[in-house]
């Protein structure tokens, strides 16, 4: 996951300066928060399914 997010955002921010190492880095010390918002964009998308299904019943 770490490699995959790296490689998305290399061009970005190595344009600004950052380090590939340090990208790498923050990745790593940030990949516990990327997974919580992976998780509620899952629940927001059950959820806005789950209200749709209800408003038709």
């Amino acid at each position: 996951m770490v490699d995959f997010l790296a490689d998305i955002l290399r061009p970005i921010v190595t344009s600004y300066g950052v380090s590939e190492a340090d990208l790498q880095t923050y990745l790593t010390q940030l990949i516990g928060y990327v997974y919580v918002m992976l998780a509620a964009l899952v629940v927001m998308i059950i959820v806005l399914i789950a209200a749709v299904k209800v408003k038709k019943a």
